[in-house]
């Protein structure tokens, strides 16, 4: 699914910047990337997304050379991918349905299926009673949930979450819970923050960075698994209940 074949990046700074980076991130696959701030994290979650583009090497995403596409193929899929970041601020002048519904317009949903996608992705974000709220009315946390919502919503084959600003705290539990229904559905999803969670990540891919270089990859342990009675899949099939 992702691919990074000797991948090189200079930052503004000297002392940012990726120095040869060669991994791979199956489908369906949970990877988190962490360290402390300038080791390089958001910078792999940029090069996915086409924000920035590498000084050598090669970034496959889909099985797409995305360092050989054309800005018109590149935008087709940007429509599979959902990203979460401060950088991509939610419009203050629409309330929180409208922005999640906005994301689901610009893929050409009809108008009903858009609103009934953009209510369940609410609801499992937990902040359904929230839709009428605009985002300036809104805690950090609860503005962080409703990026979420919107990134899911279209239930998007790459789900990339850039956390490496937030708290320790950040995603939480209840965000990790979200991205673990994801990769159950089949989607790959990276995270970017600086430190390994303390649950909800059995199985994931961990991404040690440090000054620009993959310093370690290590597997967390699964637990035995279960299924879930409700959860994402459920609620978009019309079924489960409000968290």
């Amino acid at each position: 699914m992702i691919r990074f074949s000797h991948v090189s990046f200079r930052g503004r700074r000297s002392d940012t910047g990726l120095h040869n980076i060669s991994l791979r991130i199956p489908r369906g696959e949970l990877a988190l990337f962490v360290g402390p701030p300038g080791a390089g994290k958001s910078l792999i979650l940029k090069l996915c997304t086409g924000e920035i583009g590498p000084d050598e090497g090669r970034v496959f995403v889909d099985g797409i050379d995305t360092t050989q596409m054309g800005e018109r193929r590149f935008r087709r899929l940007r429509l599979l991918m959902g990203i979460v970041s401060n950088q991509l601020p939610l419009l203050e002048d629409r309330t929180v349905l409208d922005n999640v519904v906005l994301s689901l317009d610009v893929r050409g949903w009809p108008p009903g299926r858009a609103v009934r996608s953009a209510m369940k992705a609410l609801q499992e974000s937990g902040i359904l009673a929230l839709r009428g709220y605009y985002p300036t009315e809104l805690s950090d946390g609860q503005r962080r949930l409703a990026r979420v919502a919107r990134a899911i919503a279209p239930m998007p084959r790459l789900l990339f979450v850039d956390e490496s600003s937030a708290d320790d705290n950040a995603p939480g539990d209840f965000l990790l819970l979200i991205v673990r229904t994801m990769t159950a559905w089949g989607a790959t999803v990276l995270i970017a923050r600086q430190r390994v969670p303390d649950s909800a990540v059995e199985g994931a891919r961990v991404w040690h960075m440090a000054e620009g270089q993959i310093v370690r990859a290590e597997v967390i342990p699964e637990r035995a698994k279960s299924t879930p009675s409700s959860g994402l899949m459920e609620l978009l099939l019309g079924r489960g209940n409000p968290p």
